[in-house]
């Protein structure tokens, strides 16, 4: 549709621009096979759209789905449309991407932004490793802004990353 042809033409905020001075690597090791939940926490008043990216070193960022909090769906891109691997579950402040059946090209850094008209800011980065692939990026969070929250043995990272704001104006892009 127009709409999600719109999104996907604004400037995306640079990765670089996802990190602080206070860094701590954000890195998910997981099994060939296995399962995978990353975690995407935003400001449900704000947000009209969430989007997930995954992005391999050297290449090209490519879009993995949307999710239009007003039409309360969810749109695949390419690779991903049809791709039962891949699953969207929403609530108000939380978009989860879970990745089944993990493959060794899913070794990549995935973010999730969440967008209010052409206002974009990252709300979660993280960096899956399937085991064997030999992927050694890390990527770097606001120490302050993220909270372990405990289950059992387990440790998730609930990320906030301070906000990064771009408006777009004559064919550029512009912090705000």
């Amino acid at each position: 549709s127009h709409w999600d042809n719109h999104i996907l033409q604004t400037p995306l905020p640079p990765l670089e621009s996802s990190s602080s001075d206070h860094r701590e690597s954000v890195f998910i090791s997981a099994h060939i096979g296995g399962t995978v939940t990353l975690p995407c926490f935003y400001d449900g008043v704000f947000s009209q759209y969430i989007l997930w990216y995954k992005h391999i070193l050297g290449q090209k960022t490519n879009p993995i789905c949307l999710y239009s909090k007003y039409k309360t769906e969810v749109l695949f891109y390419n690779n991903y449309k049809n791709n039962r691997r891949f699953t969207l579950k929403s609530s108000y402040h939380s978009n989860n991407l879970t990745i089944s059946n993990l493959k060794l090209s899913d070794s990549a850094t995935y973010f999730c932004i969440a967008g209010y008209q052409t206002y974009m800011n990252f709300s979660a980065v993280l960096t899956v490793d399937v085991q064997g692939s030999g992927l050694t990026i890390q990527t770097s969070v606001d120490q302050s802004s993220s909270e372990n929250i405990h289950a059992g043995d387990s440790v998730k990272k609930k990320l906030f990353i301070k906000e990064v704001r771009y408006e777009v104006q004559r064919g550029g892009v512009f912090i705000i």
